[in-house]
């Protein structure tokens, strides 16, 4: 076993937004929210400068207008898709992705803590 990617069960991480900096309210029993930091906006966007560099020219020498994306309507999902444009298209600054009527590509409609059906009929979750 390689014991450095063993987790330190000793080792208590605080769960709270206010501890980890990224709290919206006052509400100190406030939980962590999923959201994109700086970091990973631009790891993002690095591996859309990787896909610009290694796809067909035909896909990628389309217009700004012929060009759209979805994305889910929350902060971390249109982030993560604004960066990966942006590395992808440099040029077309006004690409944002479209959020309006776009469904979940996983658990549509379904609370995000539910069992997966379709696991839980072939024997898993």
């Amino acid at each position: 076993m390689m014991k450095q990617y063993v987790r330190n069960p000793n080792l208590d991480l605080p769960l709270s937004a206010y501890a980890w900096g990224t709290s919206e309210t006052e509400d100190p029993t406030e939980i962590v929210s999923p959201k994109l930091t700086k970091h990973g906006f631009n790891v993002v966007k690095r591996m859309g400068e990787y896909f610009r560099d290694h796809l067909y020219d035909e896909f990628l020498n389309v217009t700004c207008q012929e060009t759209f994306a979805y994305a889910d309507n929350n902060q971390r999902d249109n982030l993560t898709a604004l960066a990966f444009l942006s590395g992808l298209y440099p040029s077309c600054k006004e690409l944002v992705p479209i959020t309006k009527e776009t469904e979940l590509l996983f658990e549509q409609g379904q609370d995000p803590t539910a069992d997966c059906p379709v696991c839980s009929k072939a024997g898993g979750f």
